[in-house]
């Protein structure tokens, strides 16, 4: 019997690990996330399944305003759905194609609204990046992918080539299968548009009126008109009335020319899906008008025949938005999508501070109260985060576009320090340290100050009560009396937490407590530190062998068994006897750490298979 592909993945992420541990997963209530692919039931307007860059897929039964997962939380991770369609010769099935993060690609369909999947076919030479079937004929499937357009008869049993005649017919983005003439297939490519007027046997380029290198990323077809196809680009919109023949570019109104997302409602109007938002049209194309704000970055739009004023557009970051007004006006409808990318984690004295990030309108600085029930949005009008510290009531954020200072509740701009890229700030012992790429800042009273390092620095710690850093040239301890040379076991990062100081890199993982003591080897190979803030479980540590929790009672290494890719772990943060860990697209998950690392007697931790 052939094994979902679902299986196979847990099967994978669970080898060698406490397999109990993956259940003990919940994600915090933070909503939004990266929103590729959206479809409605064909029956029923109200039921909309959603489908993220991480594997997410999430099911609405009130017509994409609020949403749940489809079945398990995590049930592809590591692909992108890159298409969900219900099969409009059997309406109860639902297809996913799947794109791999790193390469692959595979086409999964579910019988039970994505509660489970089956896989039909995994290519893991290819990327699968649209889905077309063709309605009439029941088995019939047509995948776009890096090597071209590939039909299935058998509902992706077997394959076979149809592009392979036109060799520039690759790399194909979108597909459409005209609704009211099946055997018209158009192919948009990363370059131009193909057709087939014999369901995809053979194909011809139809360049005239489309710039080259003009990378399709949707097509679709107007309700109630035969023969106008819309091209949605990199380069603005492009519409043909004669089924795909010629085209005609329109871009007046249009300040951004990226549109991955388009769809013509039975009305008339136009809603183009841009990287800034969504713009709509009533004349045919001729002049556009954004109806959302500028930081909305849209990767798809849907409707449903049945109830045209409603209208969702996937996005970037921020989830799903909802117009009920035909593409008039939008709000947003992300209750329930538990998918932002988390960069930065700190605990404060009654919060933990979370930075969503790549989020549009989502994206910012978020409290965590009650033990991860509940968020809080502090701010929004801030840079990427690439880092978190709180001392006290105060608290700092390194960004892309300078450090930020919280003081009183209020986010501003730390007005000292240039508005550049801040990579790290570290607040420990009563010193606040900030890093740039060009320099090191310290707090001194009120404002920030320079403090001099023999060289560039790519890490630094606050250790002891000493500032210290490391980079290519060497590593050091900035004391008063000028810079001491620190003897390191390797090239790498340095960090500090739970009162140990942590070295990782290419070579390995190395700890040592205060003074001068000498360095543990726990790790050989390529390994990254993320710091939790506690002094019992100071650190997660990611490597090759996956996600491990330090633990200083025992300086042992604790397997983690994640429902995720260990590689998508971006931060960690350990309050309330909980483990908080920020990933990339999954959002933030926690645990309790009794069911991480189950006590033993005498109040020491167990220690689990793992590298010392």
């Amino acid at each position: 019997m052939r094994r979902g592909l679902v299986g196979l993945l847990l099967l994978a992420a669970l080898a060698g690990r406490p397999a109990a541990a993956v259940e003990s997963w919940r994600t915090v209530p933070l909503w939004g996330g990266d929103v590729v692919s959206l479809a409605f039931a064909p029956a029923d307007p109200d039921l909309v399944l959603a489908g993220t860059a991480a594997g997410q897929v999430f099911l609405s039964r009130d017509g994409g305003a609020s949403w749940q997962p489809a079945g398990a939380v995590f049930p592809l991770a590591g692909w992108i759905v890159a298409s969900l369609q219900f099969d409009p010769n059997r309406p109860s099935r639902v297809w996913a194609a799947l794109r791999g993060v790193f390469g692959g690609g595979a086409l999964v369909r579910s019988d039970d609204l994505g509660r489970s999947w089956e896989t039909r076919t995994q290519r893991p030479g290819d990327e699968i990046f649209a889905l077309a079937l063709v309605p009439g004929e029941e088995g019939r499937l047509l995948i776009g992918t890096r090597t071209g357009v590939w039909g299935s008869s058998d509902a992706g049993t077997s394959w076979r080539q149809l592009s392979g005649s036109q060799p520039d017919l690759v790399e194909v983005s979108s597909l459409l299968v005209h609704p009211q003439h099946p055997q018209t297939v158009i192919a948009g490519t990363f370059r131009r548009a193909f057709r087939s007027t014999d369901g995809g046997a053979t194909w011809r380029g139809v360049f005239d009126g489309m710039v080259l290198d003009t990378q399709i990323f949707s097509l679709a077809a107007v309700p109630n008109n035969d023969s106008e196809v819309w091209a949605a680009t990199c380069g603005w919109v492009y519409r043909s009335d004669d089924g795909g023949e010629r085209w005609a570019r329109f871009k007046d109104g249009l300040t951004e020319r990226r549109a991955p997302g388009f769809q013509a409602l039975p009305g008339g109007r136009l809603l183009a899906g841009t990287v800034s938002g969504v713009y709509s049209s009533d004349d045919r194309g001729a002049t556009w008008a954004r109806r959302t704000r500028d930081d909305l970055s849209v990767a798809t739009v849907a409707y449903h025949p049945k109830r045209p004023a409603v209208v969702l557009v996937g996005t970037e970051g921020s989830g799903v938005w909802r117009s009920t007004d035909g593409g008039a006006t939008f709000l947003p409808a992300s209750h329930g999508i538990t998918a932002p990318r988390v960069t930065a984690l700190a605990r404060g004295r009654n919060e933990l501070l979370a930075a969503v990030a790549h989020g549009g309108p989502a994206a910012g600085i978020y409290a965590v109260l009650a033990r991860g029930s509940r968020v809080v949005h502090q701010t929004t009008q801030m840079p990427t985060v690439l880092s978190l510290a709180v001392a006290g009531r105060d608290a700092w954020a390194a960004t892309e576009g300078g450090l930020f200072a919280r003081r009183d509740g209020i986010w501003t701009r730390v007005g000292e320090l240039p508005a550049a890229r801040f990579e790290q700030v570290v607040a420990a012992d009563g010193r606040v340290v900030a890093r740039s790429r060009d320099g090191l800042f310290e707090r001194a009273g009120e404002r920030f100050a320079p403090i001099t390092a023999p060289a560039p620095a790519w890490s630094a710690a606050v250790h002891g009560g000493e500032v210290m850093v490391a980079g290519a040239a060497g590593a050091w301890q900035l004391a008063a009396e000028g810079p001491r040379s620190l003897t390191l076991p390797a090239v790498g990062q340095l960090g500090s937490s739970g009162g140990r100081l942590f070295l990782s890199g290419a070579d390995g993982l190395w700890t040592r407590g205060r003074g001068d003591g000498a360095w543990l080897s726990h790790i050989k190979g390529r390994a990254r530190v993320l710091a939790t803030g506690d002094a019992s479980f100071p650190a997660v540590v990611v490597s090759e062998d996956g996600a491990q929790l330090f633990a200083t009672a025992d300086r042992g290494l604790h397997l983690l068994a994640l429902p995720i890719p260990a590689r998508d772990v971006l931060a960690a943060a350990v309050d309330g006897g909980q483990l908080f860990l920020g990933t990339s697209g999954y959002g933030l998950l926690h645990a309790d750490l009794d069911e991480l690392v189950p006590p033993v007697a005498g109040g020491g931790a167990t220690v689990a298979a793992g590298p010392h």
